[in-house]
């Protein structure tokens, strides 16, 4: 199949390039940041990295240099292990990831995810005696003290470092991304890691939203399986699309993006946005099944409405058909009045080498009051 024409994507970062406080603040709608009360100034910090939306961290990993060459670095880097909801593992992130040192194994929740987070820091040693900041790291899962992990099990003999205090997520989040400052190697003496943030954000399964009708086309294909449905934060709606849909506030202030599922096939075609209120409408264009012979793609465009009908805006604007037929246009689907698109899910057929697959086979969205307390 010619993976170039699924140009329906389901979601990525493109509005959040800005900068690093852009990006928790939109991408993940961060709650808490976990910080060291002990952490050193020393070096720079790393890029903030985010496991994707709808996911969050349910073990850790730590790159770690034993003691006994001549400049001792210890901890190296920091490793998150995202998963959903379902236990359903889909990516890892790191920060800055140092030259010295060897992995030292997934330390994995027995439930739930990672919800707290220290670490041990030698403080500054002088001129004399060898630098190497954080030496250690212990996370907690599932807000249970009872259940601590520990990065690096059996700590080798260094001079021995001061722990900090515990950092925790608030109730309903979890750890959902990390940021590293690190000291590069240099001349004189390094000392790797030296500072930690992590960051929280609400688990998907915590946000209350209480659907006032489902939005289905009427032409989707039954390929593949359908995806978790994902919402935007309490209080916002869907006022961009790419489809990812981009959650705002009716003052404008952005919370945070959703998708259901996806695949890295294909190209982002930007994000298409309301001049003014919120997407409350939905239709597609499908091409319908084309037999063993030719090629199946299923959806292949989609059209939004924005405050009931003032605007409509396309998702790809010109389908490149590259041969393919052109499908056709569903029905319009439409949220009630006083109500808002708030949430996605997507029904997904993954790649097979073996036979034909069509990526994105159907689309629902949901509605939800834009005054609740009516």
């Amino acid at each position: 199949m010619n993976t170039n024409v699924l140009l329906l994507p389901l979601l990525s970062c493109c509005l959040l390039v800005a900068a690093d406080v852009t990006k928790i603040q939109v991408e993940r709608n961060v709650t808490t940041e976990l910080k060291l009360n002990n952490g050193i100034a020393w070096g720079e910090w790393g890029t903030v990295e985010l496991c994707p939306s709808g996911s969050y961290a349910h073990a850790f990993e730590v790159k770690f240099q034993s003691p006994g060459g001549t400049d001792e670095t210890a901890l190296n880097a920091v490793k998150l292990y995202c998963a959903t909801e379902t236990e359903h593992d889909v990516d890892y992130v790191t920060s800055v990831v140092g030259i010295e040192g060897h992995w030292q194994g997934m330390r994995v929740c027995s439930d739930g995810f990672l919800t707290g987070m220290r670490a041990e820091v030698l403080e500054p040693q002088g001129l004399l005696h060898d630098d190497v900041a954080v030496e250690n790291v212990q996370v907690q899962c599932d807000y249970d003290d009872n259940e601590i992990l520990e990065g690096v099990e059996n700590l080798p003999m260094f001079t021995p470092g001061i722990y900090s205090e515990w950092g925790y997520c608030d109730a309903g989040s979890a750890i959902c991304g990390l940021q590293v400052r690190y000291e590069a190697v240099s001349i004189g003496d390094d000392s790797a890691t030296t500072d930690l943030i992590m960051f929280c954000s609400a688990v998907l399964g915590q946000r209350d939203r209480i659907v006032t009708k489902s939005l289905v086309l009427d032409n989707g294909m039954d390929w593949g399986k359908w995806g978790e449905a994902d919402y935007c934060d309490d209080g916002s709606f869907a006022s961009f699309m790419e489809v990812k849909l981009y959650c705002v506030k009716p003052d404008l202030h952005p919370t945070n993006y959703i998708i259901s599922t996806g695949r890295r096939n294909g190209e982002w075609m930007g994000m298409r946005s309301c001049s003014r209120g919120f997407l409350t409408g939905l239709r597609a264009q499908v091409l319908g099944y084309q037999g063993v012979v030719f090629d199946d793609v299923a959806v292949q465009d989609i059209q939004m409405e924005c405050n009931y009908g003032d605007e409509i805006i396309d998702g790809t604007k010109t389908y490149h058909n590259f041969g393919i037929p052109n499908g056709n246009w569903g029905t319009w689907a439409r949220c009630p009045n006083g109500s808002a698109i708030c949430g996605i899910e997507t029904r997904l057929e993954d790649p097979n080498l073996v036979t034909d697959d069509t990526a994105v086979d159907d689309l629902s969205m949901f509605c939800c009051a834009l005054n609740p307390t009516d």
